[in-house]
């Protein structure tokens, strides 16, 4: 799709028939998941290739693109690109403060890594710095149960060549992607699954409040680190912690390097007091 760079993931769709009606992101949205598909919203800060733009210019680009797109709802989308250390002038942290800003609002999106780079050929992805894969956690391997597993976030992302291993979290019974209802728990156990964390590296939990704004963050990112996880604290591919969840919040994880670069991020677990009347929980998201 041209409309917005939304484009849809199914093994069967046909193209918008003619006469239709007026083509708009919301239509291509329905079109998609009226075909059974999943609705992916591509580079959300533009397609230009270059050279980050200043600390600045991103914080007020970002700003009025999560303006818009909280007051959208993302038109729906199931899934936002992402992973992308620059596109659009924009570098990996202001595509994650983005990210947080969405999911801060209760809008239930995945994140995934690049499926829209417009410059691609074979082979490229090797070297390419934007080379973020997305790794689902299907009931299988099969289409429908991999386009399941992304359209309810159960993902992460990984840069191919960095990352060799996986990172998955989970908060009680909610895996990535879920959205716990917990009205009484002050607190819940967060665990992290994962496995060859690079040397030297770590594994940052973060923490974002819930608040339904409807605004987008200024000044900084949401996210505030609740604990750096050294590879070595990881047993037997575990490592809980009993988090605060005195309100409602959501949480993610972000795999560095040991020169300090984010070489893998999971999708989130939100942890509600209680489901917003306005932003409904997916049912296919929704644990209690």
């Amino acid at each position: 799709s041209k409309i917005s760079h939304i484009n849809g993931l199914a093994p069967n769709m046909p193209e918008l028939p003619p006469g239709s009606g007026p083509i708009t992101p919301l239509s291509v949205v329905e079109h998609i998941k009226n075909h059974g598909g999943v609705a992916t919203y591509n580079h959300p800060f533009g397609t230009a290739d270059g050279q980050p733009a200043t600390p600045a210019e991103q914080e007020k680009k970002r700003v009025s693109i999560a303006t818009k797109l909280i007051s959208a709802r993302v038109y729906g989308a199931d899934v936002i690109e992402i992973g992308y250390n620059v596109r659009g002038g924009a570098t990996l942290a202001t595509h994650l403060a983005l990210a947080e800003d969405l999911w801060a609002n209760g809008i239930f999106i995945t994140a995934n890594g690049v499926s829209d780079n417009h410059v691609g050929t074979h082979a490229s992805w090797i070297t390419s710095r934007n080379r973020f894969t997305t790794v689902v956690y299907g009931a299988s391997t099969n289409v429908s149960d991999q386009l399941a597993g992304l359209r309810a976030g159960n993902a992460f992302v990984s840069l191919l060549g960095s990352f060799k291993g996986e990172v998955m979290l989970s908060v009680d019974n909610a895996l990535m992607g879920s959205v716990l209802i917990d009205p009484t728990s002050v607190a819940n156990l967060l665990t992290i699954s994962a496995t060859d964390i690079p040397i030297g590296g770590k594994v940052d939990i973060v923490r974002c409040d819930v608040d339904y704004s409807g605004a987008a963050s200024t000044g900084s990112s949401r996210g505030v680190i609740l604990r750096s996880v050294l590879p070595y604290e990881v047993t037997n591919g575990n490592y809980q912690l009993s988090v605060a969840s005195g309100t409602s919040c959501v949480y993610y994880l972000k795999v560095y390097d040991g020169s300090g670069a984010v070489v893998a991020f999971t999708n989130p677990v939100w942890v509600l007091k209680q489901e917003s009347p306005t932003h409904p929980v997916p049912n296919d998201r929704k644990v209690a």
